[in-house]
This record gives C-alpha cells, structure tokens and sequence, in this order.
C-alpha cells in the first residue's frame, strides 16, 4: 500500500524550510532548524546525515559524517568516514524501498523505512525517516525532494558564507597581529616618534620612547606639539613646514634642541614626512634621533684633527731641529777630536755635546708624539730610566705635590724603547697629578715579580714568567669600578672640556701591549689610584741588543761613497767627517743631482748615504733608481723619522742611522755596512 501525506503538509514544509533558508548562514543552525521544520510538520522521526561524498571503484560512496541530526544512533560518529550504497546516491532523488541498501547504512538495525538524497556538488545530504509513516495522499519522496535540494543548495551558500567570514577573521586577526607588531617596533625604537596634526600642530600619538624621554604620559603629549618640547622651533615655522609636507613636497630633516624638564637638553635631528589617514585626514609623522653621541663623535674626530695636526707640526719642527742637531753633534764631535790633550775648551765641548743629546732626547719624544719616531726596542735599566727623568718630573707635577722614587732591590731590566717607556711613566704622571687638585704624593717604584704557572687568576691575566715592573701610584680622589672599566678606551675621559683628550691611558696601553707587557690598574673613590707596568724581565746577558759600541770606527781607504742631503750644513759636515775617515766623497744636493751623477760610467760607488726624506725626491726612490744603473751599491738611510717609513722589500738589505748622530757614528754605520756580508 503506497504511503502517502497531505499536500498542504508538503507546503506548509516548503513555506517554513524558506523561511529558515533565508534566516540562517551557518551550516548546522540550518540543518537542525530543518529536522525540527519537517518533523513538526510531518510527525515522522526523522534525521538527516551531512558528508562530502566522494565515489568508490566499487560503485559505493563514502564520506567524512560532517552533521548528524536524530535519533538514528550516528550523533556519536561525526568526524568519521561513512561507507554509503551506491543505490542510496547514484540515480535521481527517491523514496528508497530498498530493504538490503537501507539495512546496508551504518545506524542502529531498527531503522527502517524512506531515504532521499540530494546531491550538489561533493555534498551528499541524506534524509532518514522513520518506519512509521501515518497514511497520505502524496509519497514521501514527492514530499521531501524539493526540500531537500533547496537545503542542498543553502548548505553550498552557507559553506560558502562560513568560507568567507573565516577569511575574513583571518585577515583581521593578522591584520590586529602586524598592527601590535608595528607598535611594539615602533615603542621600542630607538628614536622618539610623533604623530602631529598639521591643522593644531598637536600630537595625536607618541611612542614609549618619547614618553620616557620627555618625562611624561601620552596623555599629557596629545595637548603638546614641536614646539612645546623643544626650545628653538616656532608654530610659524613649523605651519610653514606642514603645509609644505601636505601639498606633496617629500620630507625634510631639521635639527632642534629636545627640551627635558628633569634631564639635560638634548640635541635632536628630526625627520618629518607627510601621511595620509583615511580617518584623520592628512597627518605628519616626525621621528627625532638622539645627536648627543654624535656630536661628542665629532668633537672627539675635530679634536683629532687638532691632535694630527699639531703632531705633523711637531713632526715638522723635530726633523729640522734634529738636522741642526746633527751639526752641534758633529762639530761637538769633531771639536773634541782635533782638541789637544789638556785643552780649556774640552769640558765646554763635552757640555755641548751633553746639551745636544739632551735635545736630541726631546726631538725624539716629540717624533714620537707625531708617530713618525723611529721605534728601539733595546735593553733599558728600568731603575735608571725612572731617576733620568726625575728633574722633569718634578717641574712637570708642580710643588704641591711630592715625588718619591723607589729603586728596586737589584737591577731591573726589560727590552723596550727607551722614549717610549719614558712617555709611560710621563703620562702616568700627568694623570696622578690631574687627580690631585690640592697636592698629595706622587709615588713611582721599581718591582720585579714572578707569575706561577698555578696561578690561574695572575696567569689569566699574562703568561706566567719574571716581570719587571713600574709602579705609580698617588693620593688622590680615585676613580669608581665603571670609570675603571673604560680607562684605556681612546677618547675616553672624566676631565673637563678642553682638559684632556682621552689619549694620554690608551697610548700607555699601546705601548706596553707592544712590548709584551700588562697594565694592572687599582683604584677605589677616596683611595687614590695605583698604575703598574708590567715587562718582561731580561737579564742583561740574555738580552739580544746589546749596547752600542764606543770603540773608535775603523777608516776607510779606497772606498766611494756617494753623500746625497738636501741640508747644506748637515752635508758639509757629513763629507768632511767621511773624509777625515778616509772615503772619497761625492757630494749631491737632492736625488735629481745623485742621480745625474751616477750617469757617469767611469765614476765608481761603493756606498750610497742619503737623507730618506728630501723634496722632489725621497731617499727609497733614489736607492731604487740608482740601484737599476749600479746593481752592486750599498745604502745606507739617515733620517729622524722611523725606519718603517722605508719598508720597501727590495731595500731590506739598506742600513739606518737615525739623527742626530756624532761623527763617530756615521763612520762606524758606514764601516758596518762595508765589511757586512752580501752586495
């Protein structure tokens, strides 16, 4: 007997599955309001199964259960994946009678009765109805066909829909995620940002930065502009700037001075560019950079410059100086020589080759200070060293301050140079009296001690050994653990403006560290400060540089030697003194006039002696030129400045004598480079 139902039932089911088509956008709010619709229009037990069906090889379907709507035993079972009949999907929508395909599905065996599918797309819905189904005039499947292919297609908009709204929740939660980025970047800048109305030149927004820097709240900020916190910025400016900025003119840079009610004036660069706002309008971003450290850069590079500066004059000053020098020293020298035994003027010639040697001590310290100074590195008494530079010291300090030396129990010696370990302990010395404004006790000790290797917290600092060492400590206001912690930086200084450079520590570091040596520094506020130098100790007869050799320099006899200076004084006295020595000598004024001379084939030269630094042309170009028309001609350099300016590998066989130098040594470099073997 056919089961049939009422045609106002089926309408009133279309009406109402309308309705609630037409009321909801989510997948199961729609489904469930369609089960609740029918079965209270119908009275059947109904449910209603939602997958994504895909086809089988087998001619079955199976899907992944997405809504389960009844009492059909298959609420528990969404998520997983539902084999279907073949016959239940595939053909057009009827009321199944199918006793196998419906005893087929994966419910509770007491379900019995119609099934109707509609499928759209991959969407399977599947309509379940009860075994009970009172008497109608109409067939079930007539009844719930066209419902359900209208609920097929709402589900496809709803799915679209809910597709839609994910994205768009997506979108918004990255776009909020960049946002809180974008401001935790911006709060943590570096820089001070600010966001300005051009209309009120008020802020509409500033960063942490420029809370913290300008000591106050964003609310306190939005009432300010540019220029309330800074004291060389005027609104009549600034409008002019804004205007600009909005009628599409890029950006500009302008420097200001940041005023800080609790803090120092800072000086700032701002850089200022239009933006658009889509609710606010046209704004102007500004973002005001820190100078301070910047322009404390420049003053140190300008201080610098003056440094550089004053070592080239100083350089300058010390090579002229030393040629006059040379002169003193030769005549001195020679004056001595030719004196007869006895003569009245012997021990005023010594004091003047005395006072020439002392002169000769501060060219060389000043060479140094320009870095153009020949580096020595020779076998010094360290107890002999400190009291040869007492009497300077001592008008270098002043009177209100007491020098004390202490010599060490036995001689104490290290391999450095000379004037450079001098300009150590002179600038220690500067620096102990800077930290006694009122007077105190300037102390200056020899030491020697001993690292052992099992002294790990000595050996971390150098390696283990014998050390010589010089100690200057004084009595002044010491210095704090974070001062002492950049001590040796260059430029850094605790002095007032125009009192120091921050270079006098950091080339003692420099210093020592070349020599192999450690500084130690100890100093506590109130305790006053204790520098010591720490060398290696050498025993005088283990040390590789052994001292200069006074003996008389053997003359010469048949040898040439070519003599090229640009100082006329300095070279008359050189030829004469080569003479007396027996060499011929020919005499050139610059590297041009040697070089003509060399041109003569028949002229013999054994040795070229020449100035390493003259106009037009210097002493290692001539040798290299010379060198070309005579293979086998020896070189030797004179000169005040440092070997290292002629380190050119092709002359590593030239010898060096530095000025100013006596007559004996001339001759003695030139008796050395003769009898040496090679060339």
């Amino acid at each position: 007997m056919e089961r049939t139902l009422n045609r106002d039932h089926v309408l009133a089911v279309l009406y109402d599955m309308a309705m609630t088509i037409g009321s909801e956008v989510r997948v199961r709010p729609l489904v469930t309001r369609a089960v609740q619709r029918m079965l209270y229009h119908t009275s059947f037990p109904v449910g209603l199964l939602l997958l994504d069906l895909r086809p089988r090889d087998d001619g079955d379907y199976e899907g992944r259960l997405e809504v389960a709507i009844g009492d059909f035993g298959l609420t528990s079972r969404v998520g997983e994946v539902l084999v279907l009949p073949g016959s239940l999907v595939a053909g057009p929508a009827a009321e199944v009678e199918d006793r196998a395909a419906i005893e087929a599905l994966p419910v509770q065996p007491r379900l019995r009765g119609a099934c109707v599918r509609m499928p759209v797309g991959t969407i399977g819905v599947l309509l379940l109805v009860g075994p009970e189904v009172p008497h109608a005039e109409l067939p079930v499947a007539h009844v719930f066909q066209p419902v359900m292919a209208n609920l097929a297609r709402a589900i496809v908009l709803c799915r679209a829909h809910e597709a839609q709204q994910t994205e768009l929740v997506a979108q918004r939660d990255e776009a909020r995620l960049g946002l809180r980025r974008f401001r935790a970047a911006v709060d943590t800048a570096a820089d001070l940002v600010f966001l300005i109305d051009p209309r009120t030149q008020r802020f509409v927004d500033v960063n942490d930065t420029a809370e913290t820097t300008l000591g106050a709240t964003r609310a306190e900020l939005v009432t300010r502009g540019l220029a309330d916190v800074t004291t060389d910025l005027e609104p009549a400016a600034l409008a002019t700037l804004y205007a600009q900025l909005r009628a599409g003119k890029g950006s500009a840079t302008i420097e200001a001075t940041l005023r800080r009610p609790r803090a120092q004036s800072m000086p700032v660069e701002v850089r200022l560019s239009a933006l658009e706002s889509a609710d606010e309008g046209a704004l102007v971003i500004a973002a005001a950079r820190d100078l301070t450290q910047r322009r404390e850069m420049e003053s140190q590079l300008r201080q610098a410059q003056k440094l550089d500066a004053i070592g080239r004059l100083a350089g300058g000053v010390a090579h002229d100086f030393n040629n006059l020098l040379t002169v003193i020293l030769g005549g001195a020298s020679t004056l001595l020589e030719e004196a007869p035994p006895g003569s009245a003027f012997v021990e005023e010639l010594r004091e003047i080759e005395l006072a020439a040697q002392r002169a000769a001590t501060l060219t060389k310290q000043l060479l140094i200070f320009s870095r153009k100074g020949p580096v020595v590195p020779k076998l010094v008494d360290l107890d002999e060293c400190v009291e040869g530079m007492v009497r300077l010291l001592k008008r270098l300090i002043g009177e209100q301050i007491e020098l004390v030396t202490r010599r060490a129990s036995s001689p104490t010696h290290a391999i450095v140079d000379a004037s450079q370990l001098e300009q150590v302990i002179m600038n220690l010395a500067v620096n102990a009296r800077d930290a006694m404004p009122s007077g105190g006790r300037l102390t200056i000790e020899v030491l020697e001690a001993a690292i052992d290797p099992a002294a790990a917290s000595d050996t971390a600092l150098a390696p283990h050994g014998r050390y010589a060492i010089i100690a200057v400590s004084d009595t002044g206001m010491g210095m704090p653990d974070d001062v002492r912690a950049h001590l040796f930086e260059p430029f850094f200084t605790t002095k007032e403006p125009g009192r120091g450079t921050g270079l006098g520590l950091s080339t003692v570091y420099g210093i020592v560290q070349q020599a192999g040596g450690h500084v130690r520094v100890t100093s506590a506020p109130g305790r006053g400060s204790r520098f010591e130098v720490w060398l290696p100790r050498v025993e005088p007869s283990h040390a590789t540089d052994a001292p200069p050799s006074h003996a008389p320099a053997s003359r010469g006899g048949h040898e040439v030697i070519l003599l090229v200076e640009d100082e006329r004084a300095v070279r008359e006295l050189a030829a004469r003194t080569l003479r007396r020595g027996g060499y011929e000598v020919i005499e050139a004024s610059d590297g041009a006039e040697a070089l003509a001379r060399a041109q003569n084939g028949e002229l013999r030269i054994d040795v070229l002696v020449t100035d390493a630094v003259m106009p037009r042309m210097g002493g290692a170009q001539l040798a290299k030129h010379l060198r070309v028309l005579r293979p086998a001609v020896r070189v030797l350099f004179v000169s005040g400045y440092a070997r290292e300016q002629l380190d050119d590998p092709t002359l590593a066989d030239a010898h060096f004598l530095s000025k100013p130098y006596p007559g004996e040594a001339l001759l003695r470099a030139v008796r050395e480079l003769l009898d040496a073997p090679g060339r």
